[in-house]
């Protein structure tokens, strides 16, 4: 049973110290399991940031300086109860198992009385009296220190014990009022740190218990392909079996199997490091020595109050390296503008990265629930998405039945072309054309072919690729094997429980797409040269649509 960490901050305005808190959690040698922040001021952030590898939720908001924002790990199963009210304060309950609960919280230190705040509150935690483990933490503005004097200490403490809950500690976490609180039911074994951090007036409490919880497996190895080898081998490789098929279906899958076979061979698995990579990609190792010399200062200067010249110093390095903090996150994000100023699905990737834009996609495991058996329930999904083209294009059919006098009329008034469309051979250099203009970040389909090694062989596989070209243009046959999709499900909004709620992206083979921006480009070729879409706007827009391969 491994220790599970959770960590929690006021960060007193998520725009004005988030990327400070981001120096500080690549600052601690572990990622935190559950992240929490409070006092997010969630009324003036237009879009919830993100951290990579973390799924974001956010609370709703009454006042300005309002809100939480919780960040789990992806790799762990959890659920968000999104009906959580609470008078006079703003929270999140987050759901970890049948047995382990965490419900974070802020409350406004603008509430002198703390009856409404323990009447509303009392109704969420009734309903979690079964809970084992139970742990409520966050900025709740009431000093539960050993010396407080807080009028309300005892009424709020009585409250919490009456469900269980005891404080994890009554360290200062401001000034000298513990006014951050980690209240906790369980029997597991656990510890508790305030950090010795100064992003705000409000010191980070890091919160540590043995408790499990049921995660999606990481993924440990990955194939690495020996591309130099493999271009040699494919060099020497024997394709005569696929120029003595005319038959366009055994030829594509004779030459997919060769070629599958010598990458393969060339395929090695090596272990996925699991290091603790930098949250964000503009870390530096000189921005975090700077934030360590910085809190020494600040340790220093708080020592020592008196110290002008200390003071002066402390002042003038912290707001240093807010400054130089700033300038490299600037400067990299225009490195990237840089980067991809070709590249438009580079640009808005950057775009959406800066602006919060950009979503974690999760798995959809929720799917797999949809039958009382996991392999009947990918069945039923798959079933889904392979009959929504069929289904699509029934449903269109059944509404235009009744319409063919209609249809013909049409027909009769449109000018229609006497020439017949004749589809060319395909040559060598038209297909190394679209091979080189193929995007190497292609995903690669159920062949497991990747773009970069038919780029890298190309001389080697063009003569067969243009073989079974011709056999399709010549015999009006699409092969079998190049139909094929990996179906990814997408979830839009809504239950994620429900199919009806995603949308899939098909994933086809390299093979596949190059075959069909040959027949793309003659498709366009005799559109063009017959005029055959009288409205020229519409025509302009669905041959830019042709052009770029868009379902239109």
């Amino acid at each position: 049973m491994g220790s599970f960490k959770i960590i929690h901050t006021n960060i007193c305005s998520v725009n004005c110290n988030f990327d400070s808190f981001i120096v500080l959690l690549h600052r601690l040698s572990f990622k935190c399991d559950v992240i929490v922040l409070s006092e997010c001021w969630i009324s003036k952030i237009s879009t919830i940031p993100q951290i990579d590898g973390y799924t974001t939720y956010a609370s709703s908001y009454s006042n300005q300086n309002d809100g939480v924002i919780i960040f789990v790990k992806s790799d762990i199963s959890h659920d968000i109860i999104t009906d959580t009210r609470i008078d006079e304060a703003s929270g999140l309950l987050l759901k970890l198992g049948d047995d382990f609960y965490i419900l974070a919280i802020y409350r406004s230190p603008s509430y002198k009385n703390i009856d409404y705040f323990c009447n509303s509150l009392d109704t969420v935690l009734s309903s979690l009296e079964s809970v084992k483990t139970l742990i409520l933490l966050g900025d709740i503005n009431i000093d539960i220190s050993t010396s407080s004097i807080d009028r309300n200490k005892n009424k709020y403490l009585d409250f919490m014990a009456y469900y269980g809950l005891l404080p994890a500690h009554f360290l200062p976490t401001r000034n000298d009022n513990c006014l951050d609180h980690v209240m906790v039911r369980s029997d597991r074994s656990s510890n508790t740190f305030v950090l010795d951090s100064h992003i705000t007036d409000h010191a980070p409490v890091l919160f540590t218990v043995e408790c499990k919880v049921n995660r999606v497996p990481l993924r440990t190895s990955c194939s690495k392909i020996d591309y130099p080898n493999l271009d040699q081998e494919l060099s020497i490789t024997d394709f005569g079996q696929v120029y003595l098929e005319l038959n366009p279906n055994v030829a594509t899958d004779t030459f997919i199997e060769i070629v599958t076979s010598v990458i393969s061979k060339h395929t090695k698995v090596v272990p996925v490091p699991h290091r603790n990579y930098p949250i964000k990609p503009w870390m530096t190792p000189g921005l975090v020595k700077c934030t360590r010399h910085r809190d020494k200062l600040q340790k220093k200067a708080k020592i020592n109050p008196q110290n002008a010249i200390l003071q002066l110093t402390y002042t003038r390095y912290r707001n240093f390296c807010n400054k130089l903090l700033k300038n490299i996150k600037i400067e990299y994000e225009k490195q990237e503008f840089i980067k991809n100023k070709n590249n438009t699905k580079g640009t808005w990737r950057t775009i959406n990265k800066i602006t919060n834009l950009k979503k974690n996609n999760l798995p959809p495991t929720e799917l797999l629930k949809c039958s009382t058996d996991p392999y009947k329930s990918l069945d039923q999904v798959n079933k889904y998405f392979a009959d929504i083209g069929q289904n699509l294009a029934d449903a269109i059919l059944q509404k235009h039945k009744n319409e063919t006098a209609n249809t013909e009329s049409i027909m009769c008034q449109t000018q229609m072309s006497i020439n017949s469309m004749a589809v060319f051979d395909v040559d060598p250099s038209e297909i190394e054309a679209i091979i080189l203009n193929l995007r190497n970040d292609c995903a690669t389909g159920v062949d497991k072919i990747p773009t970069k090694v038919i780029k890298n062989s190309r001389f080697s596989l063009i003569p067969p690729l243009t073989h079974i070209f011709n056999q399709c243009l010549t015999s009006g046959v699409f092969p079998d094997s190049l139909k094929k999709a990996l179906v990814h499900p997408i979830h839009k909004n809504g239950a994620r429980d429900s199919i009806g709620n995603y949308r899939p992206i098909s994933v086809l083979t390299v093979v596949s797409k190059i075959l069909e921006k040959v027949l793309n480009t003659r498709l366009i070729n005799f559109l063009e040269k017959n005029n055959l879409i009288a409205n020229k706007k519409l025509l302009t827009k669905k041959l830019t649509a042709f052009k770029k391969n868009k379902i239109i």
